[in-house]
């Protein structure tokens, strides 16, 4: 999950059991109708490598004794964008970077339904002091510490033409772990750092899947129609 590099930065490394993906799935399934919340069909995913390869190194976190992270938020958002997109399409997904089909889908013919793309992406932590008390030798302090997730995304018909664009904004999300590092499930702030990027990703992106299975599946039902 992290790796030390030096005394001042912390590498990030993409980490499935941070994605809050068995908590979303449980809803899903606790559903009425399950199945509704899944299309058969299979769906595309653009994500260029520049974007993949993105990382962002913020600023130091005084609560961890300056330390600054180094998140891999690219290949975050990917693993994230591959993990929705396949809880929400059986068809599976493949990717058509750069217009070049890889598959990672049940899908032998390599028809999609739509293309999800994504073509931006932007994150920030920020550690805000709350307050600062010199008591004698002793110091009482507090701080603040959030993560914000922005993403251009794209909904392409199969053919790669865009219908619609728009940013993905996570807000500012804070950690719900316990502050006090002697209280039960503690976690140290470049941890949180890491684990609020897993989180937004998810979220921001099983929006997006669930928003390309309602097009898909309204599309079906006009095409039925006619």
């Amino acid at each position: 999950m992290l790796a030390s590099a030096g005394c001042a930065t912390v590498d990030g490394r993409v980490d499935p059991a941070m994605f809050p993906a068995t908590r979303e799935a449980a809803a899903d399934r606790s559903a009425a109708n399950g199945s509704a919340n899944r299309s058969p069909a299979a769906v595309g995913l653009a994500l260029p490598a520049p974007l993949v390869a993105q990382e962002y190194l913020g600023e130091r976190l005084d609560e961890s004794m300056g330390t600054r992270v180094r998140v891999p938020i690219g290949h975050i958002v990917e693993a994230a964008a591959l993990g929705t997109l396949a809880q929400t399409f059986d068809g599976g997904v493949r990717r058509t970077d750069g217009g070049n089909l890889r598959t990672d889908s049940k899908d032998a013919a390599g028809a999609v339904a739509a293309i999800v793309a994504i073509t931006r992406i932007e994150m920030d932590y920020r550690e805000e002091l709350r307050y600062f008390v010199p008591l004698g030798p002793l110091i009482l302090s507090d701080s603040r510490l959030t993560v914000r997730l922005l993403l251009g995304v794209e909904l392409r018909d199969p053919a790669g033409h865009p219908l619609w664009s728009k940013t993905l904004d996570s807000g500012a999300i804070e950690p719900r772990t316990p502050h006090s590092p002697l209280a039960k499930g503690y976690e140290d702030r470049p941890t949180s750092v890491i684990r609020l990027a897993h989180q937004a990703a998810w979220r921001l992106l099983l929006d997006l899947s669930r928003e390309a299975r309602d097009w898909v599946e309204a599309e079906h039902s006009r095409e039925r129609r006619l």
